[in-house]
């Protein structure tokens, strides 16, 4: 019963996409766990579920017990057990064999792969790397028997080829596609009998393990991106040909309407996109006079885009006459291609170049192209604390009051107490650490609850206040905002979208700050212009909220911040978000701090978060208050506690290589992607986009990056389907995936 259960609980968090047709695939399901080789079939069969031989040959189950002086076992690829196989020649060979979960269907594509390798010591010799052939593999047939050890004849439907090797303690997967003719019911695996070349024998001793046969039900296509984008070195341009205007004049032919109702088209669905209209010509004519037509041609497009209603700060417009050529002017042929209109992306130089405003393959980089210390980025593609090129610790010593009272606190489950409070409070205020999702995902659990207590407004710095349309459409784009880009970001925006949570961006323009500046300089005791231009920032924010607060006035809003500004503090004039909302609203926000003691590099985390181990989001009790770490406020040089709750966040915990916070209380289901099955090369980044969302602009669902280790990793989705992009920087392609 106790197996049932835990082999249950297995099944319901690896909801894999793939459906392997081969039962006890990595021979971990034994009726015992034998300690020495087998003398006879009878031995293996007697101790495996499931698989057979289909001869007399003694194949071998080896189990952590195992310890022969004939033979040194390695590691098995995966679990705590594999098969052995010994291949002497034409006259003995040993064979794995099983009954296939569903017969195969004439006519259907199947994918095949399992992993090879051998051990350092074998029957008194040290065996070495040893070369397979086109009649080593699996075998797909009705149920066979021989009542003797000779070798099988047959050719296999998957073979390796002379350039496979077997290596001692080495795994090396080997692949391979066949189309089945017949409805065969069994399995067979190991070296066969080539009787137009007996001789073609690789012999040796060698382990099996993760034999894997799925029919493909969806094939993969190449991946293209749209014919409307232009990408050269890091400038991005949206390619809208066929717009035409009378000879030296200005205005537009109505034979361009078309082109540029795709371009509003494109502009629409993705609001944040901002472009420049450029307008060049031929050299025909003076140079001044050519600059003024190519001016007034770009306005005119600009004209039409704007009442088309792309807003004015989105687009900007030049006319650079005869200097930016892109053919001779030597032909009527060149000429033409020189009169044109380029429309060219603007991206903020700070956060992301223009590739990346466009195309999720640019954002989504190999971890080898991204910066050691831009953790977020490695984010981006699921690659975590874990993965991090951490080093270094901290020198920091806790306070003894502080470490005293932390461990005599008793904790609770933050999710719970939240819950609690919930129910009477207006205003939920969190910071996050941004390098680091697992805040973001533990926020996605308590979405439900939140929204069940009444909170219907999510404000986000991180949401760009010009996706004016993210609520209608029901999905961030890649550029909603830099941190958005983050697919448990992303996911959470979409999830609270879904629950019934307006999403509400508080970033304040310029203009906004400019006149904040004006206001808090006159409360101000200060002269800092730094701390000016954040109080002033803070106060635009605050008062962003109150707006929404003004219009209804009995919303309950929750706030997440990257920064420190959740902190009450009110000195000298200098005051916080959190401080500047309570003086517009008379409402005490619940300030909530999800940074302090979240997992980080050793030498950037609190001293304090090695002291007490949790399995869950937590909050400390001292004496019925919660613990909260009292610290320096940099700004105000005041020392005190400035929110009201601190979570403690567990390490993290890994299955597949990925978190298991990021499975979200079974939200999210485990996806094991195999990119030899289409053909990629590896290191492979593999994108997970929901089908009805637009893939060229929407953010993916989940990210990894594959590469040459092994190491089995997969995607985490929630049900639905979806459309997975991989790309190997070579190639691109797209594949259909439904999660049940």
């Amino acid at each position: 019963m106790r197996f049932f259960t835990s082999f249950l609980l297995f099944l319901l968090c690896f909801g894999l996409n793939a459906q392997n047709i081969v039962p006890n695939a990595s021979f971990e399901t034994s009726k015992k766990k034998p300690r020495f080789m087998s003398s006879t079939g009878r031995d293996f069969e007697s101790a495996i579920y499931k698989w057979t031989v289909p001869n007399e040959a003694s194949t071998d189950l080896i189990s952590p017990r195992f310890d022969s002086k004939n033979l040194t076992v390695i590691p098995p690829r995966t679990g705590k057990q594999m098969i052995g196989i010994v291949v002497n020649g034409d006259y003995w060979a040993e064979y794995g064999k099983v009954k296939l979960l569903k017969p195969l269907e004439k006519g259907t594509e199947y994918y095949v792969e399992y992993w090879i390798s051998m051990p350092t010591y074998y029957s008194k010799n040290k065996p070495v790397p040893t070369n397979l052939n086109d009649h080593f593999g699996l075998f797909f047939s009705k149920d066979i028997y021989n009542g003797d050890k000779r070798i099988l004849t047959a050719k296999p439907h998957v073979g390796a080829t002379s350039n496979d090797v077997a290596r001692p303690v080495k795994w090396t997967k080997m692949t391979g596609k066949f189309i089945a003719k017949e409805a065969a019911t069994h399995l067979y695996i190991g070296q066969f009998l080539d009787e137009s070349d007996p001789g073609k024998i690789a012999k040796g001793y060698f382990f099996i393990d993760d034999v894997f046969v799925e029919a493909f039900t969806s094939s993969a296509v190449d991946y293209t991106p749209s014919r409307y984008y232009s990408i050269k070195g890091s400038t991005a341009s949206v390619n809208i040909d066929n717009i035409y205007f009378e000879t030296d004049k200005y205005e537009l032919l109505s034979s361009s309407y078309g082109e540029l109702d795709n371009l509003v088209t494109i502009l629409t669905k993705n609001p944040t996109l901002k472009i420049e209209i450029q307008g060049h010509t031929d050299d025909v004519g003076s140079a001044e006079h050519n600059k003024e037509l190519s001016y007034n041609r770009a306005k005119t497009v600009y004209d039409y885009i704007n009442n088309a209603g792309i807003e004015k700060e989105r687009l900007a417009f030049e006319g650079y006459g005869i200097t930016k050529a892109i053919a001779s002017n030597t032909s009527e042929t060149g000429r033409q291609k020189n009169r044109r209109v380029d429309f060219v992306v603007e991206a903020d130089p700070e956060l992301e170049d223009s590739r990346e405003m466009m195309a999720p393959e640019f954002i989504y980089k190999f971890s080898n192209q991204i910066s050691p210390d831009k953790k977020a980025r490695h984010s981006f593609i699921g690659r975590y604390v874990n993965k991090w090129n951490c080093d270094g610790r901290s020198d920091e010593k806790p306070k003894t009051v502080e470490l005293n009272q932390l461990k005599n606190s008793r904790p609770t489950s933050a999710r719970a107490h939240i819950n609690k409070i919930a129910k009477t409070e207006k205003a939920l205020f969190f910071n996050e650490y941004p390098d680091h999702p697992q805040n973001r995902a533990f926020i996605s659990t308590m979405l439900d609850d939140l929204y069940a207590a009444g909170f219907t407004y999510f404000f986000m710095e991180d949401v760009v206040a010009s996706d004016k349309e993210l609520n209608n459409r029901a999905y961030p784009v890649i550029n909603t905002g830099y941190f958005v880009k983050d697919p448990v970001y992303g996911d959470m925006i979409r999830q609270a979208m879904q629950k019934g949570f307006e999403i509400v961006s508080y970033e304040p323009s310029k203009a906004q700050i400019g006149k904040a500046m004006s206001i808090v300089k006159r409360s101000a005791k200060f002269s800092d212009p730094a701390l000016l231009q954040q109080t002033a920032k803070d106060w635009a924010r605050a008062m962003n909220i109150n707006r929404i607060l003004k219009k209804d006035p009995s919303a309950k809003i929750v706030v997440l911040t990257s920064r420190g500004n959740i902190k009450e503090v009110n000195s000298n004039g200098f005051k916080t978000m959190a401080s500047w909302f309570q003086s517009f609203t008379k409402i005490n926000p619940v300030t909530i701090d999800q940074r302090t003691f979240t997992e980080k590099c050793k030498m950037d985390e609190d001293p304090l978060f090695a002291v007490r181990t949790v399995k869950e989001p937590s909050i400390f009790f001292y004496k019925n208050n919660p613990f909260i770490k009292q610290e320096k406020n940099t700004i105000t040089e005041t020392t005190g506690k400035f929110v009201d709750l601190q979570i403690f966040f567990p390490r993290s915990s890994f299955r597949n290589d990925r978190p298991t916070w990021l499975e979200m209380n079974g939200y999210r289901l485990h996806q094991e992607v195999n990119p030899d099955k289409y053909g990629m090369g590896k290191p492979c980044m593999v994108m997970a986009f929901r089908a009805d969302e637009d893939m060229t602009f929407a953010v993916p669902v989940d990210a990894i990056e594959l590469g040459n280790t092994g190491t089995r990793t997969s995607l985490l989705l929630p049900t639905g389907s979806y459309t997975l992009l991989l790309n190997d920087g070579k190639q691109a392609k797209q594949v259909d995936w439904e999660v049940k």
